[in-house]
């Protein structure tokens, strides 16, 4: 269960960077809407029905994977194999995609991004999977999905680079499918409600509140403000060591500009 305790807080570049607690852990947050997720995802965690999502101290892409289909088929749109698909789509972003996130800001904007591949992406996972639990909501087989797939391509705009990236998401998505493989979506609905949810990761904080706090996806419920608010804030707390390129830092080799990117994961 994840145990969020404010220490701290202090500001640089117009920016809340506050500390919090997790057993002998601490992590660094940088947005001044912290306060307003935590309120926002268990305020609409309260308008819905509460059962506690029980994972077994598994991460929801553990519990996800490990789910039998053939208890579960109605559960999805057509009851289409949505296990199956998680599996591959993720295997390609894990394989060909997330490790190109950062480099392609690197390279475009010339800055030294802390860590964005696959290890920020469990990282995200299981944030996610601390929050749906504390929230006190059980979400659906599709929206475990959902949100998967979101966490899995909140951040891939960086490959056009920084600025505006959640803005760049579709485009990016585009190039995959080109190039590498198909990101297979059922129709474009449910393309663009996933895109969205990841989108509102970052940039304005209307990106979210804009949300529906229930959609009506292919025959099935999506409480999408609810899972995008759980990203955004699983983002947040995924700024833990495990993201600073701490070598690079202290060597001096991350120019002056980029360092903040460092400084703040612990």
């Amino acid at each position: 269960m994840l145990t969020i305790q404010l220490t701290q807080f202090r500001y640089k570049d117009n920016m809340i960077i506050s500390k919090i607690g997790e057993s002998n852990n601490v992590f660094s947050l940088r947005t001044p809407h912290i306060i307003n997720l935590l309120y926002l995802c268990k305020n609409i965690s309260a308008f819905l029905e509460i059962n506690i999502m029980n994972l077994n101290e598994r991460s929801i892409e553990d519990y996800f994977s490990q789910l039998d289909i053939n208890e579960i088929k109605s559960s999805f749109p057509y009851e289409i194999d949505y296990i199956a698909r998680y599996k591959e789509i993720s295997g390609t972003l894990y394989r060909d995609v997330h490790p190109l996130v950062e480099k392609g800001a690197n390279i475009l904007d010339g800055v030294c991004l802390n860590n964005h591949g696959e290890r920020h992406i469990k990282t995200v996972i299981k944030r996610a999977s601390q929050l749906v639990q504390t929230t006190g909501f059980e979400m659906t087989p599709y929206e475990l999905y959902i949100l998967l797939m979101g966490i899995h391509l909140h951040d891939v705009g960086n490959i056009r680079g920084r600025a505006h990236h959640e803005e760049k998401i579709s485009s990016v998505i585009l190039d995959i499918e080109k190039y590498i493989s198909s990101i297979t979506f059922v129709d474009d609905v449910e393309k663009e409600l996933i895109i969205d949810i990841a989108k509102a990761h970052g940039g304005s904080y209307d990106n979210l509140l804009l949300l529906n706090h229930e959609d009506r996806i292919l025959d099935q419920k999506v409480h999408a403000k609810y899972i995008a608010a759980i990203i955004r804030l699983a983002d947040e707390l995924s700024d833990d060591s495990g993201r600073a390129h701490t070598l690079l830092l202290h060597n001096g080799t991350i120019p002056e500009d980029a360092q903040i990117y460092h400084l703040y994961s612990p």
